[in-house]
């Protein structure tokens, strides 16, 4: 799951990573679901898609990627997961976008003890 804010490099991240042969690649935005999620950053993730399908191009790479999806939330995003074979799940490029995951999958982190 692959997500970068701000000014970052997206495609230098992309290309260690795509070394990595991943079965499955979500580019999602940071919202966890609660609000509805702009087009702008919609767009900047149809971008790094479109980084990721030129890298999976270059003739040093033989392995594509089974799953290359775009999702507006990240709890859609864990959702389609839940629904496919067991992954192993890598989130990165974003710390807003592991709080987002981490908020999904234990809603009561966030709670005081």
């Amino acid at each position: 799951m692959f997500n970068v804010t701000g000014n970052r490099n997206a495609e230098n991240l992309l290309k260690q990573l795509n070394n990595c042969n991943f079965d499955a690649v979500l580019f999602v935005t940071n919202n966890a679901g609660k609000c509805n999620t702009s087009d702008e950053l919609l767009e900047k993730c149809q971008q790094h898609k479109q980084l990721w399908l030129k890298l999976e191009l270059q003739d040093d790479n033989k392995w594509k990627t089974d799953i290359c999806e775009i999702f507006p939330t990240v709890s859609e995003a864990i959702q389609f997961l839940t629904n496919q074979d067991k992954y192993d799940l890598l989130v990165t490029g974003s710390i807003h976008l592991i709080g987002s995951v981490l908020s999904i999958l234990d809603p009561d982190l966030n709670e005081d003890s």
